[in-house]
């Protein structure tokens, strides 16, 4: 059981990285952190939107950002939520239907 944690770790980094690499990177990584605000976010979501990725993939990527920003006002960076407003990616896992063998 201690090995299938352990590749649990490692693939959730994976996973991490591949967003950071991928999505918030590429679209914020040069943005200071005392310029986020609700129009960044939303512009982040519109631009994956824009470029085909999946809602799933937004969804998490969005996830990361949120508890980046939330921990930053946390620390009292931001005086305001800057994701007051932001509407997140809807993933809803529940819709996904597998095609039957007649559909394929």
């Amino acid at each position: 059981m201690r090995g299938h944690t352990a590749h649990r770790s490692l693939s959730s980094v994976r996973h991490l990285d591949s967003l950071l690499e991928h999505h918030l990177y590429p679209a914020l990584g040069s943005r200071r952190m005392h310029s986020f605000d609700h129009k960044v976010v939303d512009g982040f979501i519109r631009t994956m939107e824009r470029n085909g990725v999946g809602v799933a993939r937004q969804s998490n990527a969005f996830d990361k950002l949120r508890a980046v920003l939330l921990e930053a006002h946390r620390l009292g960076l931001y005086s305001d939520d800057p994701l007051v407003g932001v509407k997140p990616p809807q993933y809803d896992p529940a819709r996904a239907v597998i095609p039957s063998l007649e559909q394929l």
